[in-house]
């Protein structure tokens, strides 16, 4: 007869993957809330540069209201007359974020959102908000580089004995 001897050891093993599960679901508000502000400071202004006429799809504005705008008030910048519509939006902002999403909420002049649709004008608030696909796939990009940066730097080192 022979005896069984018991054996004995340790194992060393990273963040299982409930772990990493666990850390992500304690992040994503807070980085989801980042993507919002990274939005509002980075693809928001670009709203009201001349270029956004192609960029953004902006319906076609009349004529003479063109001509109007850029004899009254020396520009043809879209989405602004006279500022108030863009001071409002790039300094009133809530943002909000669950872990399932984020919300900008822009708060701007009454103007921004009526308009008259019989007549063929500009839905101001829907132009304001577009977002294209390249945008949403860098801020999508950004997002996953900082859930795996915090995820790389909660990695800790688990001990199991035997």
């Amino acid at each position: 007869m022979t005896a069984a001897a018991a054996v004995r050891g340790s194992m060393t093993t990273d963040l299982s993957p409930r772990e990493v599960g666990k850390i992500v679901r304690r992040l994503r508000k807070h980085h989801l809330r980042d993507v919002g502000d990274a939005w509002h400071r980075e693809y928001l202004p670009k709203h009201f540069e001349f270029r956004a006429y192609s960029l953004y799809g902006y319906q076609k504005r009349k004529a003479g209201y063109e001509k109007k705008k850029a004899k009254r008030k020396g520009h043809r910048l879209p989405l602004v007359y006279n500022g108030d519509l863009q001071i409002a939006v790039m300094t009133r902002r809530k943002i909000t974020s669950t872990s399932k999403g984020v919300r900008v909420q822009l708060k701007g002049p009454r103007h921004m959102y009526m308009y008259r649709k019989d007549q063929g004008q500009p839905d101001k608030a829907a132009e304001l908000t577009k977002t294209r696909d390249d945008e949403a796939l860098r801020l999508a990009v950004e997002y996953q580089k900082s859930v795996t940066k915090d995820i790389r730097r909660a990695k800790k080192r688990e001990r199991i004995r035997t």
